[in-house]
């Protein structure tokens, strides 16, 4: 596998291995890629209030999964690499997408610190550019947690300007994927999870967003695995974020609560109204996500 750019050193992913009996211990991994632990200790630091643990040696590794669209046709690949840089760094990048068309690559890199006698780390930058499905660049999304601001970049050579913003304080701004966040959820601990998303729709902007478990009389048993799907949207408490609410795109996320909540899956638009995928980790039956 590829390492797309990044340094080669150590390589992490929280895509889930294919065969079934990894699902539960690569759950650890999991926390190194979606990243988000706001229900982590509150510290008062710098830049982004949003921490997470720091993996053990034995979660690093790289994962493959597949894209599929919403009739459940394969459309390609998928994969996420999460590597500890030289300087203790860690760098994370999602990819995914059609094969030839629309697709997504999103990055973050985050810092090590240090949170009670505990290592942590903290999201300091993250970037998202998607391709349309001629495969033009759009909008590059950037957010720097630790100068507190976030932009828009129109890509080289179309027309428009930079939007740029403050981030709000405290800063809980996530946009790479949120399986950690939502790890609580799939254990049973908690119903919902607060954070907030960055858009570049119509301008710099930044929405309350919330994650809550679906009924459980929902849920499905498959092979061992209780399949818990979590949906997140706006959080309708702000003027902007309760406009959204009936606008807002479809994003899921389906993790194995019988156990450790494994990351099994999620469904998001590759770009803003652009075409909405499924992600699936290589092992893992689409049939149980893809509504039909």
């Amino acid at each position: 596998m590829p390492t797309l750019g990044l340094p080669r050193k150590r390589i992490a992913s929280f895509y889930l291995l294919s065969k079934p009996h990894h699902l539960r211990r690569t759950a650890v991994l999991t926390a190194c890629a979606v990243l988000v632990a706001l229900l982590g200790p509150r510290v008062a630091i710098a830049g982004s209030a949003v921490l997470l643990p720091y993996p053990p040696p034995e979660a690093f590794g790289v994962i493959p999964a597949s894209t599929y669209d919403e009739r459940g046709q394969r459309v390609g690949d998928g994969a996420v690499l999460v590597e500890e840089l030289e300087d203790g760094r860690v760098a994370v990048r999602l990819h995914g997408g059609y094969e030839e068309g629309a697709r997504i690559e999103l990055d973050a890199i985050l810092v090590p610190v240090e949170v009670e006698g505990q290592r942590m780390l903290r999201i300091s930058s993250e970037r998202s550019q998607s391709h349309d499905p001629d495969g033009n660049p759009l909008v590059i999304l950037e957010i720097d947690h630790d100068a507190g601001l976030a932009r828009c970049t129109p890509p080289a050579g179309a027309s428009g300007r930079v939007s740029e913003i403050e981030l709000p304080s405290p800063d809980r701004v996530v946009n790479v994927p949120l399986n950690l966040l939502f790890r609580s959820i799939g254990l049973g601990q908690r119903r919902s999870v607060d954070t907030q998303a960055f858009f570049c729709l119509g301008g710099a902007r930044v929405m309350g967003f919330t994650g809550e478990v679906v009924k459980p009389e929902n849920e499905s048993e498959v092979a061992g695995r209780v399949v818990r799907e979590i949906r997140y949207g706006p959080d309708g408490k702000g003027l902007l974020s309760w406009a959204a609410q009936p606008f807002a795109p479809k994003i899921s996320f389906w993790v194995d609560a019988n156990g450790d909540a494994a990351y099994l899956a999620h469904r998001m638009p590759l770009y803003s109204r652009g075409p909405v995928v499924y992600f699936v980790a290589d092992g893992v039956n689409p049939e149980l996500v893809i509504e039909r």
